[in-house]
């Protein structure tokens, strides 16, 4: 465990912090207030940051109501506001507004803010995504009053029998631009990624062609890669009847051959790879799996490549049971 890492118990007959509430006993009774950590920071949206108007708006509402639903004592809420309303302002707000709001807030009855308010769901409304712009903070405008267009419309008015709701979704930010929030592999490092020892490799072949035993049809096999390997096209060899099936698929190798095997044991009627090793097939003994091409991430080109290696070795002749499947 690294050690900056601290852990503190705090034991007191008078007062608990749980979560973001005090809870203290005074004259007998339960009185509840805000309570923050030393770390916090109370980094809130910055006023001038690129957000819908109406979601900057509401943000200091929201946490008024959230510190008068905890603070059981009004004394307590005006403290608690008075604080929050200076970390509102370092953050750009409007003190003269933000004074307005608690003072809306103030008047409102706790045990009201305490019940849980169902709010009635608009059945059949479509909603219009689109992702946020300071330019597009007209668009449910817009749409309400050129309206009548689509409803004048004898196939729109069918479609959009109300009007759309506008709905954003969240822009890319100046952080997400110089640092990303997830580490990904390359492409390239994910082909080249190799298996740490499974069940899979053993029966992966290592030969540099691959020949249809039905009529000697020969195939060159693409080096460099491994059961981590994506964007594939792989053929599945089965040694004991003598019969080749091609498949593609985005995922990597070891990810499909689990499917394959969860489909030959519980639904054999999937596919043919899962038809023909049902009943009397052993999976690492009868099966040799050869990734015939890799690195294909377009899944037209994929089914391209599939077909293609189809034809090279004769699979698609009826005298042969086993071809590819394009269901994936």
């Amino acid at each position: 465990m690294k050690s900056k890492i601290k852990f503190q118990s705090c034991i007191s007959k008078d007062s608990v912090n749980f979560l973001d509430v005090t809870v203290r006993i005074s004259k007998n009774r339960i009185v509840t207030s805000v309570y923050s950590k030393p770390t916090d920071a109370h980094l809130y949206l910055h006023k001038k940051s690129c957000h819908p108007h109406h979601v900057i708006k509401n943000i200091p509402k929201g946490q008024f109501i959230r510190v008068r639903r905890i603070c059981s004592n009004i004394e307590d809420f005006n403290v608690h506001a008075e604080t929050m309303k200076k970390n509102f302002v370092a953050r750009g707000y409007d003190p003269r507004n933000l004074d307005q709001v608690i003072k809306i807030v103030r008047k409102m009855n706790r045990k009201d803010l305490l019940q849980d308010k169902l709010r009635p769901t608009k059945e059949g409304n479509s909603v219009l995504v689109c992702t946020w712009h300071p330019k597009l903070r007209n668009m449910s405008s817009i749409l309400k009053e050129n309206y009548n267009i689509l409803n004048a419309d004898i196939k729109l008015n069918k479609i959009f029998k109300e009007r759309s709701t506008v709905a954003f979704r969240k822009n890319r930010t100046l952080g997400n631009q110089l640092c990303r929030n997830d580490i990904k592999k390359k492409k390239e490092d994910q082909m080249d990624e190799k298996c740490t020892g499974c069940k899979l490799c053993r029966i992966i072949g290592k030969r540099d062609t691959l020949i249809n035993p039905q009529n000697g049809a020969k195939v060159e096999v693409k080096p460099g890669s491994s059961c981590k390997t994506i964007g594939i096209i792989y053929a599945v060899h089965c040694k004991k009847c003598k019969q080749i099936y091609i498949g593609h698929t985005g995922e990597s190798m070891s990810k499909r051959w689990s499917k394959h095997k969860y489909d030959i044991i519980n639904r054999p009627l999937q596919n043919e790879l899962a038809t023909h090793c049902h009943k009397d097939h052993d999976l690492e003994k009868d099966l040799e799996v050869h990734i015939l091409d890799h690195g294909i991430t377009l899944l037209a080109e994929r089914e391209r490549m599939e077909d293609k290696f189809i034809c090279m070795l004769q699979t698609h002749q009826r005298r042969l049971k086993f071809r590819s499947s394009s269901i994936w």
